[in-house]
């Protein structure tokens, strides 16, 4: 005949199983503040890192050789590729031409344009917004004649007047 467990056998089983279950729930609550506690550490180190970088960073357009810089990155692709490997960077002699907004903070798309001309006089602009070329027309922030695109517009649209101020193109609409 098996032989029945004692009372305090079962007392000392059930007491056992219940530290058991109060270290588990001591440990997974343990788990949980470290957790919270690295979380809100790298929130806070994020929000640090943000807020710096805001601050560091300041709107200074200026002139950027691009020419130079890619041939500074080709430098150093060819020291890490190693010697066997020859890159050729062959830039193409067209500039893309330059879409902006009319209306900016501090400065109109026409001043800007007129700024960037006198760098490089060959530039071409395509000149975009949100509201309509009359008002854009009515508000003189454009010259008659300039390539202009109204806000939304779909990718065939863009495309079509990209080409046109490629080619020099005057379709007759859309000018402000």
């Amino acid at each position: 005949m098996a032989e029945n467990p004692s009372y305090e056998a079962l007392q000392n089983r059930v007491s056992e199983l219940e530290q058991a279950r109060a270290e588990r729930e001591n440990s997974l609550q343990e788990s949980e503040r470290r957790y919270r506690s690295l979380y809100e550490n790298a929130q806070a180190g994020l929000t640090k890192q943000l807020l710096a970088f805001a601050r560091k960073q300041i709107i200074d357009p200026r002139v950027l050789d691009l020419n130079h810089t890619v041939e500074t990155m080709l430098t150093m692709m060819r020291r890490l590729i190693g010697e066997d490997i020859h890159l050729r960077w062959k830039p193409a002699g067209k500039l893309r031409p330059v879409k902006m907004d009319v209306v900016m903070p501090d400065m109109n798309g026409r001043d800007l344009a007129e700024q960037l001309t006198a760098l490089c006089p060959q530039l071409k602009f395509l000149f975009m917004s949100g509201y309509t070329a009359n008002v854009i027309a009515h508000q003189g922030v454009l010259d008659e004649g300039v390539q202009f695109i109204q806000k939304p517009f779909s990718m065939k649209e863009i495309a079509v007047k990209v080409q046109n101020v490629l080619d020099g193109a005057d379709d007759g609409k859309n000018h402000a």
